[in-house]
């Protein structure tokens, strides 16, 4: 049966298509979290239609005949990180140890070629069958990343209603404000801002540049989310004798998948920590989201292994480790020398 590799554009490519590698990346995904339910196809679809003018998505299927038995991907940051890109390779357990994984990674060090990127990041579920390759590759262990998950059913109420009235105690000088739509005009370019404390969060030994975040970034996430009818919340704190934002929580929320929330970015700036704002923003948007999506069962989100801080926010709230991502980097030099190996 012959084998061909063909690039895809997830953002105009058939439903068919869209679907075959739905049904590998849920086998791939199956590895970290194999109790959980595979996303539904309409969220999956959603997602690899989204598209950041700030991200480059470049993909390709391997098929065997009319079967779609590999996937790869690669995302590239057009702003920051103009020398790195994030590299998906997966096989379908029925074919691997045919040397396919090579077929299906040529076009991918082609394009990665083209767009002069010579450092890969590579993620990989913990166990995974990958990991011995990457090594021999020369491949470095960057950091590891958790995926936890809150229950909400098993959430403490009173807990959180604790850390807003202890926040409200010793941070009597800060508001919080409230999001559902757009982030407003007058508002935006100080988030924008206040967005670049997710820079401080630890990166251990990954070799990764600061990320930008600007005003018009941040309304085309805006519009590719409320173009699907998703809503993105957001919750900033603000110093009311100056004005400044001093932090900021934001989560997600889809019709396409109604039990599911999922817990982004959280930081508050340096300047105004130690006064009990993590905890009231964190505290405060599950109250108000619980109230928002009453069909909501979880919240999952995803955190350093090493982010110490947010992590004891987070297991004090109830949420619980679910699975760990082990995240490589390496060479394109190296990926170049296995692609051209014979057997």
């Amino acid at each position: 049966m012959s084998v061909h590799v063909d690039p895809v554009d997830w953002k105009t490519t058939s439903e068919e298509t869209l679907r075959q590698a739905h049904e590998l990346l849920i086998i791939e995904e199956a590895h970290a979290l194999p109790h959980d339910p595979p996303i539904p196809f309409a969220e999956r679809k959603a997602d690899l239609r989204m598209s950041r003018s700030a991200r480059k998505k470049v993909a390709w299927l391997l098929f065997e005949g009319d079967r779609a038995v590999g996937l790869a991907e690669i995302v590239m940051g057009m702003v920051d990180n103009l020398n790195s890109s994030d590299v998906l390779l997966f096989l379908h357990p029925d074919v691997r140890g045919r040397g396919l994984a090579r077929t299906l990674a040529k076009p991918v060090i082609e394009a990665l070629e083209q767009h002069q990127r010579s450092r890969l990041v590579v993620e990989v579920s913990e166990g995974s069958p990958s990991i011995p390759l990457l090594e021999k590759l020369g491949f470095s262990f960057g950091m590891m990343e958790t995926r936890s998950r809150l229950r909400i059913d098993e959430l403490d109420r009173q807990l959180m209603a604790s850390w807003i009235k202890r926040a409200r105690e010793r941070a009597g000088d800060y508001e919080l404000l409230f999001f559902t739509d757009r982030m407003p005009d007058d508002l935006l370019v100080p988030y924008a801002e206040l967005l670049g404390v997710m820079n401080t969060a630890p990166r251990e030994s990954l070799e990764e540049e600061d990320e930008s975040f600007t005003p018009e970034e941040i309304r085309e996430v805006e519009d590719n989310f409320f173009r699907l009818g998703a809503e993105l919340p957001a919750m900033v704190a603000r110093h009311r004798p100056t004005g400044q934002l001093a932090g900021f929580t934001n989560m997600s929320y889809s019709d396409l998948n109604p039990p599911q929330l999922w817990q982004w970015g959280t930081g508050v700036d340096p300047a105004h920590r130690n006064r009990g704002l993590g905890r009231w923003l964190k505290a405060a948007m599950i109250e108000e989201l619980m109230a928002r999506f009453p069909q909501a069962e979880r919240v999952d989100t995803y955190n350093a292994g090493s982010n110490e801080p947010m992590l004891n926010i987070n297991i004090a709230m109830g949420f619980k480790p679910i699975a760990n991502y082990h995240v490589y980097q390496g060479s394109l030099d190296a990926a170049r020398r296995w692609v051209g190996e014979v057997g």
